[in-house]
């Protein structure tokens, strides 16, 4: 179904769990389950050579890479680098260890509580890097609906239904310019937002390597 991810800026009293709680309790939901969601992100570099860097070395030189794990498919990573995402077995860890053509500048977890609203599924979990928690984001999902760019009134609603929040929520993320995403919604998406709320929270940015 198509999902909806987006943080949750009401976390100056670090009572932000609690408070998502509340309104889901008064919305009726049921508690189902927990959930974890794993990102790796990376910064390319040119490995020191007395050597002129090579056509390779120049065309991956301060990109950034994503590394994401759901645990609904733990044996899969999805990776987005530049303006691609694609699905790829877990091998890549190792090779992207292997090759050392990348540097891993930061590892985050996402780890909460899904719940149940009616035809929706509800995930509210904390950002962690390391041990220090850096914010809050909701993963809303309408099963119902699976075209990814088509508006969705009841998953609109819900997200209003959730509110009040201390910024505005983009009523369809910006797909464009990615490729590797299709028409039905999947994990890859996932990615692409996922990234985008990581930089809205200011957790991952761009610098050179």
């Amino acid at each position: 179904g198509q999902k909806r991810i987006y943080t949750f800026k009401n976390v100056g009293d670090g009572n932000a769990i609690p408070e998502l709680q509340r309104r889901l309790d008064l919305l009726h939901g049921k508690k189902t389950g927990v959930w974890a969601t794993s990102c790796a992100y990376y910064l390319s570099k040119i490995k020191a050579s007395n050597h002129p860097p090579t056509r390779i070395d120049l065309a991956i030189v301060g990109k950034e890479l994503y590394l994401f794990q759901f645990d609904d498919a733990p044996r899969k990573c999805h990776m987005l680098i530049k303006d691609s995402v694609m699905e790829v077995d877990r091998e890549m860890l190792l090779i992207l260890e292997k090759t050392k053509q990348y540097n891993l500048r930061l590892s985050l977890d996402v780890k909460g509580l899904v719940y149940t609203v009616g035809d929706f599924i509800v995930k509210i979990g904390t950002v962690f890097s390391k041990d220090s928690a850096r914010g809050v984001v909701i993963e809303l999902e309408y099963p119902l609906n699976i075209i990814a760019t088509q508006k969705c009134p009841p998953l609109e609603d819900m997200i209003a239904r959730m509110g009040p929040y201390d910024e505005e929520v983009t009523e369809i993320p910006d797909y464009t310019g990615f490729s590797g995403l299709g028409e039905e919604y999947n994990e890859n998406h996932s990615v692409v937002q996922y990234v985008t709320v990581f930089k809205q929270m200011n957790i991952v940015a761009t610098t050179k390597p």
